[in-house]
């Protein structure tokens, strides 16, 4: 997977609703978000499932999916939007963000986005593959070079 090639399109952050819902819907590019508080329910790709604190979901750019918060410990996120040709296609992916990383980064990429007059889009651009490198890592696709050492070393 060649996540050099990423680009960061957008990002935002969603304040805690318990009337918040996005019926459903699909974009032209990948969408990634960040659940750093509360519980929202997702509809996509024939799945339903509650993404929690902690969650990190993935949908793919053509993806039909449908989100609304859990009215009684509404959702609080941030999501960003991205291109890149290799991301699997036709079902939204999910990892558990253990550290926190993805949602640090996140804050990040929304932070100089937002907070500046006029963003640096290769910084950007440079955030959102680290993003997208953290995730497909947690997911076992991506290895961190450290433990591609030790495998080259031990064998």
């Amino acid at each position: 997977m060649d996540l050099a090639a990423t680009e960061f399109r957008g990002v935002g952050y969603l304040d805690p609703d318990p009337s918040w819902r996005m019926h459903a819907h699909f974009h032209p590019f990948h969408e990634i978000i960040a659940v750093v508080a509360g519980r929202m329910q997702v509809q996509a790709g024939g799945e339903t499932v509650v993404g929690v604190a902690g969650d990190v979901l993935l949908y793919p750019a053509q993806l039909i999916h449908e989100e609304r918060a859990d009215p009684q410990c509404p959702v609080k996120s941030y999501f960003a939007s991205f291109a890149l040709e290799s991301v699997p296609a036709g079902r939204f992916l999910r990892v558990r963000d253990r550290d926190g990383r993805i949602a640090q980064l996140m804050r990040w990429l929304y932070d100089d986005e937002v907070a500046t007059a006029r963003p640096n889009q290769s910084k950007l651009d440079s955030l959102m593959h680290v993003i997208v490198a953290e995730f497909f890592e947690l997911r076992g696709v991506c290895e961190n070079e450290l433990v591609t050492r030790v495998r080259r070393y031990v064998r």
